[in-house]
């Protein structure tokens, strides 16, 4: 029953995910929370020109841009966090 080293050190890595794959939910988050700042942004603008024109508190685009600033921040971060781990295909 002699062994072999080669067989003992011979170590199997496991087949990592697909990068792309572990994007699929934080993009879908995106898209979802970018569709809620254009809703909330048009529902402003209409409630805006219709009730009370002369009485806007805070513009539609404004509502839009906090919408959009983390949006970007976030996709910033996950892009550079995927390239920086080098596993991007």
């Amino acid at each position: 029953m002699a062994c072999n080293v080669d067989d003992l050190t011979q170590i199997e890595l496991p087949e990592r995910p697909r990068q792309w794959l572990a994007l699929i939910l934080p993009v879908f988050a995106l898209l979802l929370w970018m569709l809620v700042g254009s809703l909330l942004t048009w529902l402003m603008a209409d409630f805006d020109r219709s009730l009370a024109p002369a009485k806007s508190t805070v513009p539609p685009w404004l509502i839009f841009s906090l919408f959009l600033a983390p949006a970007l921040i976030v996709g910033c971060l996950l892009f550079f966090r995927s390239s920086a781990s080098g596993t991007r295909e």
